[in-house]
């Protein structure tokens, strides 16, 4: 009897653990033929998209994923130079939808230095509930040539996921775990009472 009452106990115990409901990641496939990045301004900078036309991955929650997204030249910048660049990632997965970011390189004069910062894109939520996010890396006074600018990929829920703060939630024992709860403090009352 104590044999069924150990095994009871580490059934309920093991069907506990393996209960827990994990969301599936999420897969990303950036689009190249969809982004595009461009300038405006002084034409001593330079842009051009990096070649991601086979990159895909997966998040989990909480999980970024970061690839070379462009490079911006600058040349001949003495005196004050300064340029806006519009970016746009695409994506294919999930939903063919993109993130644009515009971001100033600048030159001042006197230096051949240069930066580059951005008014990052806004989060994406998709009708299911997904939430994620795309940033572009800043600049701060590189020399001048040629640098690479990363994007940043956020998923910061999965569908039908709670996109805000997040609200304690109770956990609900399933039925299998109760009978065999059930079950195992049942063998406890009889080996008790057998042992009286």
């Amino acid at each position: 009897m104590k044999q069924t009452l150990t095994t009871l106990v580490a059934g309920a115990l093991l069907t506990g653990l393996t209960a827990t409901a994990h969301a599936a990641p999420i897969t990303f496939t950036p689009s190249f033929d969809g982004s595009e990045v461009t300038r405006t301004g002084s034409d001593r900078f330079a842009v051009n998209l990096e070649d991601f036309s086979n990159l895909s991955f997966a998040l989990d929650e909480g999980e970024s994923e970061v690839f070379n997204f462009m490079t911006i030249s600058g040349t001949n910048l003495q005196g004050n130079r300064t340029a806006t660049i519009a970016a746009t990632l695409a994506f294919t997965e999930p939903n063919s939808v993109s993130a644009s970011g515009t971001g100033n390189a600048n030159s001042p004069g006197g230096t051949t230095n240069y930066s580059l910062l951005w008014t990052q894109p806004t989060d994406i939520a998709l009708a299911d509930g997904t939430l994620f996010g795309v940033s572009f890396s800043e600049l701060s006074s590189v020399s001048s040539g040629s640098h690479t600018v990363s994007a940043t990929v956020t998923l910061f829920a999965g569908p039908d996921e709670p996109s805000g703060p997040e609200e304690p939630v109770a956990a609900v024992p399933e039925p299998s775990i109760l009978a065999l709860l059930g079950a195992g403090l049942l063998g406890l009352v009889f080996m008790r009472r057998r042992a009286n």
